[in-house]
């Protein structure tokens, strides 16, 4: 049971200052080892079968997934591309044309004063899984290119622990119009916390 959100929140607080640092700096650590044996493989890679295999993220997902921490070195990549989803500390768990999958650890500094992971953090969740899978379903089309609109949410149940998103994509509009990305949030006992809809505004290059 939780207790009261104000002595919930100041726990929170005083976790988060010892853990914050510790976590960032174990994942840097990670970051690096992934990138320092990613290395050798991708110059051999880059060789032989040049640059154009890595002009996809799920390209990229499928080299790194198979070297230890290649993982944290996608997920790191991402946060600097979008600095404002590496807030949450997502993992990319899977990356094809057709689905994504996403997951957060229940951190103390994603949390609302209630004991559960906030409303914002989920958002943000099912935006990135909509995001990583759309744009990678639009890089194996020709001359397609898209941009959220507006995401909307439905709150289940509170979500305590880990949560998965997982965004399954389906065929792009072949012309101008609206692509809607449905995108369900599971708890670690498989139980639906949120589901949204991220709308895309999808433009396509005529040939």
């Amino acid at each position: 049971r939780a207790g009261p959100p104000q002595a919930m929140a100041i726990k929170d607080v005083v976790i988060s200052a010892v853990l914050w640092p510790i976590l960032s700096l174990c994942n840097a650590v990670c970051v690096g080892i992934g990138v320092t044996l990613a290395l050798p493989p991708l110059l051999v890679h880059v060789m032989t079968k040049g640059t154009k295999s890595f002009s996809k993220f799920d390209e990229v997902f499928s080299f790194l997934s198979r070297i230890p921490f290649g993982g944290q070195v996608l997920s790191f990549y991402v946060g600097m591309v979008a600095p404002y989803s590496s807030s949450i500390s997502a993992r990319i768990l899977k990356l094809t044309k057709e689905e994504s999958v996403v997951a957060i650890n229940d951190l103390p500094w994603l949390r609302n004063p209630f004991n559960s992971v906030h409303a914002i953090a989920l958002a943000n969740l099912a935006e990135l899984a909509s995001g990583l899978g759309v744009m990678t379903a639009m890089q194996h089309a020709k001359g397609v290119r898209g941009i959220v609109t507006r995401v909307d949410c439905v709150y289940v149940r509170k979500a305590r622990g880990a949560v998965t998103a997982t965004c399954a994509t389906t065929s792009l509009p072949s012309a101008d119009g609206e692509h809607v990305a449905e995108v369900t949030l599971r708890n670690t006992s498989g139980e639906v916390v949120c589901t949204a809809r991220c709308h895309w505004a999808i433009t396509v290059k005529s040939a």
